[in-house]
C-alpha cells in the first residue's frame, strides 16, 4: 500500500512537472537561504561557550570616574594579577593575556611567529585543547613554551617537537625555550586568538615593569570559585586598589574626578568571557548582539514566507485536480486514503526541498562566508558545543 501511495505521488509530481519545479526551487532556496542566517547566529552566539566553566571565567578591566565621564580600560598593570592572588586565597588561577610576536629558531629553520604571554594556570583556565602533553604541567617551567598545532610544521617539519629546544627572540630578548605542549589552533569562535604560548616572566619588559602600577600593557583573566561571585569579587578588590592605586585615585580627585555612588573614584570590575565578543565597551568590538538577531529574524521570515507560499500554490492546484479526486472515489478511495495521497506529495517535496537546500547551503558557503566574514565550517556545524563543568 505504502509503496503504491509513493509511485502515484511521483507521477502525478511528474505529470506536473513545472509546478512542482517551482514549488521545489523555491523552498529550497529559502530553506539554504534561512539555514546559512541561523548558523551566523548560532556561530555568533557560541563563541567561549566551549570553555568549561565558562561561567566562572571572567576579564578584569578598570573603571575610571573621571571629570569628562566614566572611563573603562582592558589593559592593566602587570603587579595586579599577583596582588590579586594574594588579596583572595580561594582563587587558585589568575592568567595575564600579552600579546606579542618575534622570531624562531630550530637550527637553521627560521621562522616569524606570534607569541601570547600567559600564567602558569592559563591551560588549566581555558579548555583549549592540548594535542601533546599535560595541561597542568606544559607551562610550569619558565623555559616551557607550547606551540600551536598549526606552527608545527612551518617550525620543525615532520619531526615531533615534544622535548625539542628552540631559540626565541622577542624584542631583542633572545631566550631558549622547551616543548612541553602542542596545542590545537584557535576556534573559530574563541575571542582569545593563540600563538606560542610561554610564561609571562618572559615577557621582555617584565623585570622592568613587575611593580610598575603606572604602566598599563595586558590583559588579565580570573577564574571564580563557586562560593565567590562577581559582586562580591568586585567589593573585595577595592582594597587592592587602594593599596596600590592611591596615587591614581588622587589625580582623578585632582581632576575633579566624580565618585559614584559608593564613593569609589577608581574600581576594578568583571567582565564575563561570553560578554568579550560583543563588547563594545572596551574593545571597541563592530559586532553587536542586534547583527546575528536581525539575521536570525531574516531567516525566520524568508522561511515563513516560503512556507506560506508552499501551502498557498499546493491549496491553488488541489482545485485543478477535482475530477481526479472524484474518480478516485466513484473508484473506492475512502476520504483517508485521499488525503493521504495529498500529503504524501507535499511531504515529498519538502523532504526533496530540503536536500536541495543543504546542498545549495553547501555550495554557497565559501562565499557567504567570505561576504560576511565568518568561518562556519560546515553546514552541519558540528562544533558547536555547550559548555560542561569541571572543578579547576
Amino acid at each position: 500500500m505504502f509503496t503504491n501511495y509513493l509511485k502515484i505521488a511521483f507521477r502525478s509530481l511528474w505529470k506536473r512537472k513545472l509546478f512542482s519545479g517551482i514549488n521545489l526551487l523555491g523552498l529550497g532556496i529559502a530553506i539554504a537561504a534561512s539555514l546559512l542566517l541561523f548558523l551566523t547566529t548560532l556561530h555568533e552566539f557560541s563563541y567561549d561557550n566551549f570553555h568549561e566553566n565558562s561561567d566562572r571565567l571572567y576579564r578584569v578591566y578598570q573603571e575610571e570616574n573621571l571629570a569628562t565621564g566614566v572611563d573603562r580600560q582592558a589593559n592593566l598593570q602587570v603587579p595586579l594579577q599577583p596582588a590579586i592572588l594574594e588579596a583572595f586565597p580561594e582563587i587558585k588561577h589568575a592568567s595575564r593575556w600579552m600579546n606579542s610576536g618575534g622570531v624562531v629558531y630550530n637550527g637553521d629553520n627560521i621562522t616569524g611567529n606570534s607569541f601570547r604571554y600567559v600564567d602558569e594556570g592559563f591551560l588549566q583556565m581555558f579548555s583549549f585543547k592540548l594535542l601533546k602533553g599535560d595541561p597542568e604541567k606544559a607551562l610550569q617551567g619558565l623555559n616551557n613554551v607550547v606551540v600551536t598545532e598549526g606552527s608545527v610544521k612551518k617550525i620543525f617539519g615532520e619531526e615531533d617537537p615534544m622535548g625539542k629546544t628552540l631559540t626565541i627572540v622577542d624584542e631583542g630578548k633572545r631566550m631558549n625555550m622547551q616543548v612541553t605542549g602542542v596545542i590545537e589552533d584557535t576556534p573559530t569562535n574563541s575571542s582569545l586568538e593563540l600563538g606560542l604560548l610561554m610564561r609571562f616572566e618572559n615577557q621582555p619588559s617584565f623585570e622592568a615593569d613587575k611593580d610598575n602600577w603606572d604602566n598599563y600593557s595586558h590583559d588579565l583573566y580570573v577564574y571564580l570559585p563557586e562560593d565567590l561571585g562577581k559582586d562580591q569579587f568586585e567589593d573585595r578588590v577595592t582594597s587592592v586598589v587602594k593599596t596600590y592605586m592611591g596615587e591614581s585615585i588622587e589625580l582623578i580627585k585632582e581632576d575633579g574626578g566624580v565618585a559614584d555612588e559608593d564613593g569609589e573614584y577608581l574600581r576594578l570590575r568583571l567582565q564575563p568571557l561570553s560578554d568579550i565578543h560583543f563588547d563594545t565597551l572596551l574593545t571597541g568590538s563592530s559586532m553587536r548582539k542586534a547583527f546575528p538577531l536581525g539575521l536570525f529574524i531574516i531567516g525566520l521570515f524568508i522561511l515563513t514566507i516560503a512556507c506560506f507560499n508552499f501551502v498557498n500554490l499546493t491549496l491553488g492546484s488541489s482545485l485543478t485536480r477535482m475530477k481526479e479526486v472524484g474518480v478516485r472515489k466513484v473508484l473506492g478511495a475512502s476520504r483517508r486514503q485521499v488525503i493521504t495521497q495529498f500529503w504524501g506529495e507535499g511531504f515529498i517535496v519538502i523532504l526533496m526541498a530540503l536536500v536541495l537546500g543543504l546542498v545549495l547551503a553547501d555550495l554557497i558557503l565559501p562565499e557567504f562566508n567570505a561576504s560576511f566574514r565568518q568561518s562556519i565550517s560546515s553546514v552541519s556545524y558540528t562544533h558547536l558545543t555547550l559548555p560542561t563543568k569541571r572543578i579547576v
